[in-house]
């Protein structure tokens, strides 16, 4: 009997371990989750996703999901135009790397639900700015701007996930990303 039990639990052991390692071989071939900063903000449109699709969302679901990525893309573009501009300057570089993350928690959510991620057509595209100091003015602007996106678009969805991520990402605007672009114009 003691023998048995020993075989049954060697058995389900290594069932374990075999699924935890297919599992992990399914993860691992789809690439690192967070790919680098450069991935992340330069990606272009894929479909596809992981295969485990949740029921479907709404049109307006969808909607506000891209408006959230295309502004986490230009914010991530605007603050990348700083770096290019000035250097790493504090705390553009890293509030870049931030939107970098933000638009990752996004593009899952695009795979989870199997839908086609836009294209970043932002990268390259902004204009530079005058001076540092203009930058930081204008960077507060954009994340009093992006939280009130995030009010919109938290309405178009009762979806855990959804608002989950939104109401993150809304956070970091205001918690996180405005205050400390109100004092980087004030520093000397």
């Amino acid at each position: 009997m003691k023998q048995n039990l020993k075989k049954l639990a060697m058995a389900a052991a290594t069932l374990a371990l075999g699924t935890t390692l297919l599992f992990s071989a399914a993860v691992f071939a789809q690439g690192p989750i967070g790919g680098n900063i450069s991935d992340a903000t330069t990606r272009q449109g894929r479909g596809g996703g992981s295969g485990f699709v949740s029921a479907p969302l709404a049109e307006e679901e969808v909607e506000a999901l891209t408006l959230a990525l295309e502004d986490e893309y230009h914010a991530w573009a605007v603050y990348d135009q700083v770096f290019q501009d000035f250097g790493e300057v504090s705390p553009f570089v890293q509030i870049r790397q931030a939107e970098a993350r933000h638009a990752d928690a996004l593009i899952r959510l695009f795979d989870k639900y199997g839908l086609e991620v836009p294209e970043n057509d932002w990268a390259g595209t902004i204009p530079s700015f005058d001076s540092v100091e203009a930058a930081c003015a204008g960077a507060v602007q954009a994340e009093v701007d992006n939280a009130g996106l995030y009010d919109a678009i938290l309405a178009a969805t009762d979806k855990r996930d959804l608002t989950n991520v939104f109401s993150n990402l809304q956070a970091a605007s205001l918690n996180q990303h405005l205050p400390a672009f109100e004092s980087c114009g004030a520093e000397p």
